[in-house]
Order: structure tokens, then C-alpha cells, then sequence
């Protein structure tokens, strides 16, 4: 769904519509709204700009009906303002709690999602820590970089690095005006290229597949495709009675038997399976055969060491293990794969670099939640310093 037709559904009567809606816009505009807080609020307490931003999505959902809103700047300068208004009043009650208060004034038949809501604003909020604990601790990245020079950082490397852009180019291509970011010097994009703490972060931001992504590459989807596209092509296959055609290279019921394998992470192996099948379990190991050839883990490995001319293997070779296991983390813990799952989605690309990727090297990291007791520290130390912020 795109951010026009979320805004046209917001406020809809339809209310599944009017859900993945919220959704689109909360994934695409929290970011801004944190980042607007932060500029508005110069020694803002991360924890309350958090806080803020999410009440301010909650109250525009509860006022969804109500709100006029014209096109996508309408929204923008709306939420800005709920969001700076909320945060102001976090300030005045220096109190930082979910759920909002009010909670009691929500329609009844509307208060069991808002506190759907609610939850889902809480993991999100866990996960993104989360991965910012491992990519810390597991990468290397600075702690005290902000998100935004982060994010130019990966962008400056995958166009000098992969796309095969000059110093130059690189260059004019990040500077092209945007409000409140500042032009780039030529001297300070070659430290940014050449930083030790970039590689790693490079490859992982090629290497990881979501399952939506990968399921996306496999159907010839466009690499933007969305769950909420995912999910309706899932219902199309499984209840119309002539679905659309997915791509020339699968039929109807391969494309459903690969999304559920792919994007709902279902097993002819494992309980839930792959339900509303007339394959049999030699046909579907056929396509899933057939899948693992189209994978992009190898290509997209081969790519950055070409790219990087062999420094990135220095950096995840034999004796460097962050880069592999940040990949099995976000595997196993955040999109809970098996364990031969990910040792698919890793192997193809480890082995360029002779790092041997295995079941049993798997189970050696996340039997006893290894993984998680060494991510533990990093947690400890990042929480205690944005506390303390």
C-alpha cells in the first residue's frame, strides 16, 4: 500500500483497510517523527521522544474519522504537531508510561485494538533495539553515531562499493539538497568509505533477506514489495477460483506453496505445514530445490568481495565470526527460522570466504541461547546509556 493510498484508507470505513493503513504510515513516518522531536527538542530524553511519537500515531488513529486530511504534507505537518503537543505534555507529567492515558475514553469496540496497537508499538520498539544491541556488538558500529549518518553511511558504500560509482559521483549523489542535512565534504565521504566499521554493516544490509524480500526475489516481485501485497496475493491463490498470475516461471499452486514456505515460514517437515496443497512432498521438494538455486546469497556475497576487492573477506573470514552471526541471530531470534533454514540463507556466502557455516556450528551458537548471553552485555551497557541520555 502506498503512503497516498494509506491516507485515502485511514480514515475509511473499512476497517482491515483502515488497519494495514496505520501500519504503513507508523513503519514509514515514526522515523521522521522521532527525528522531528529530536530537532524541535534539542535535549530531548530519547526514551520520551519514543514515547511521544507512538502516542501521537495512537491519537490519530482514534481520531481517525474526523481528520481532513488532503494530501501526504497535510499529514505530515498534523502528526509533527500531535507528536510535539504529546511530547510536551510527557514533559509537564514527566511520566513516559503505555498506554496513553484515556485509554477508558476509547469507544469500547475500538479499545481492544487500540491496545493491539499498543503492543505492537512496544515490539517494535524492542526489536529495533534490539538490532541495534547486534549490530553494535556483532558489527562494530559506533554507538554515539545517529541512525541518519548511519543510513548515508551504508548508501555512500553501496554506491562507491557496488554500484560503481567514482568518489565524485558518490558525492553528487548524497548531495542533492535535503532539508536539514548538510552537504557532504570530499574529504569526509573517503573517511566515511574507509572507516573499518563499514564493511561489515554493508555486507549485512545485502546479505539479510526478510522473508517478505526473499520471498519477493523468488516470485520476480519487485524488491519493494510489501507483506500487505504478500498477503493478498496469499489469499488470491488460496480462494479465488482463477487467481492472477504471479510470473511465467511458477504456477499458481507452486506460488502459493512458495509463500507459505518463504513468507509464512511454514515446512512440509513441520507442524503448521503448507496447508490447501494438491502437491505431493516429492513435488514441493522439487520447487523448493528449484528455489534454493535462484537464491541471491552467493551472487550478492561474490558482488562485495569484487567490490571491495577482497577487503571485506579479511573482515569474515576463517577467525572473524560477527558478520555470520548477526545473520543467525536475526534469523533464528527475530524471524525465528530452523536452524537448516539458516544455514541456507548463510552457507552460500560464508564459504566465499571459507568460513564453514554448518548445523552443527549453528547449534553450538543458539543451543543455551549463546547468541543472546553474549548480546546480554552489549544490551546492559546501551539501556544504561540511554537512560542516562
Amino acid at each position: 500500500m502506498t503512503e497516498d493510498e494509506a491516507l485515502r484508507h485511514l480514515g475509511g470505513s473499512d476497517e482491515p483497510a483502515a488497519r494495514r493503513a496505520f501500519d504503513t504510515l507508523y513503519q514509514r513516518y515514526l522515523p521522521f517523527t522521532e527525528s522531528a522531536l529530536r530537532r524541535k527538542f534539542a535535549y530531548s530524553n530519547a526514551a520520551d521522544v519514543e514515547n511521544a511519537a507512538q502516542q501521537a500515531f495512537l491519537k490519530l488513529w482514534q481520531s481517525r474519522r474526523s481528520l481532513t486530511l488532503s494530501d501526504l504534507p497535510s499529514w505530515r505537518g498534523l502528526l509533527s504537531a500531535t507528536a510535539r503537543n504529546c511530547y510536551i505534555d510527557i514533559l509537564r507529567s514527566s511520566r513516559s508510561t503505555l498506554p496513553p492515558e484515556g485509554i477508558d475514553e476509547v469507544p469500547p469496540d475500538e479499545r481492544p485494538f487500540v491496545l493491539e496497537i499498543v503492543d505492537r508499538l512496544a515490539l517494535a520498539t524492542m526489536t529495533r533495539r534490539l538490532s541495534y544491541a547486534a549490530d553494535v556488538f556483532w558489527l562494530g558500529i559506533s554507538r554515539k553515531r545517529p541512525v541518519e549518518e548511519h543510513r548515508r553511511r551504508l548508501l555512500a558504500a553501496r554506491l562507491f562499493y557496488l554500484e560503481g560509482a567514482d568518489l565524485d559521483e558518490t558525492l553528487d549523489l548524497l548531495n542533492r539538497p535535503r532539508p536539514g542535512v548538510r552537504p557532504l565534504s570530499r574529504s569526509m565521504l573517503a573517511e566515511w568509505l574507509d572507516a573499518p566499521d563499514i564493511l561489515l554493516p554493508l555486507a549485512y544490509s545485502v546479505l539479510y533477506y526478510a522473508p517478505a524480500a526473499l520471498t519477493a526475489h523468488l516470485l520476480e516481485l519487485p524488491e519493494e514489495t510489501s507483506a500487505e501485497t504478500l498477503d493478498a496475493l496469499l489469499t488470491d491463490l488460496t480462494s479465488a477460483e482463477s487467481p492472477l498470475p504471479v510470473c511465467d516461471q511458477w504456477t499458481h499452486q507452486e506460488a502459493h506453496a512458495i509463500l507459505w514456505r518463504y513468507y509464512r515460514n511454514a515446512s512440509p517437515q513441520r507442524e503448521p505445514g503448507i496447508p490447501q496443497s494438491t502437491l505431493n512432498l516429492e513435488e514441493l521438494y522439487h520447487i523448493f530445490d528449484r528455489c534454493r538455486a535462484l537464491f541471491p546469497f552467493s551472487s550478492q556475497m561474490a558482488d562485495l568481495l569484487q567490490g571491495t576487492q577482497g577487503e571485506l573477506a579479511v573482515q569474515c573470514g576463517p577467525s572473524q565470526p560477527g558478520l555470520w552471526r548477526r545473520l543467525a541471530f536475526q534469523y533464528r531470534y527475530l524471524d525465528e527460522l530452523a536452524h537448516q533454514d539458516i544455514e541456507e540463507r548463510i552457507a552460500p556466502a560464508a564459504q566465499q570466504v571459507d568460513f564453514l557455516i554448518s548445523q552443527t556450528v549453528l547449534q553450538g551458537w543458539l543451543s543455551s541461547r549463546r547468541l543472546l548471553e553474549a548480546l546480554a552485555q552489549t544490551c546492559a551497557e546501551l539501556l544504561e546509556e540511554y537512560n542516562d541520555e
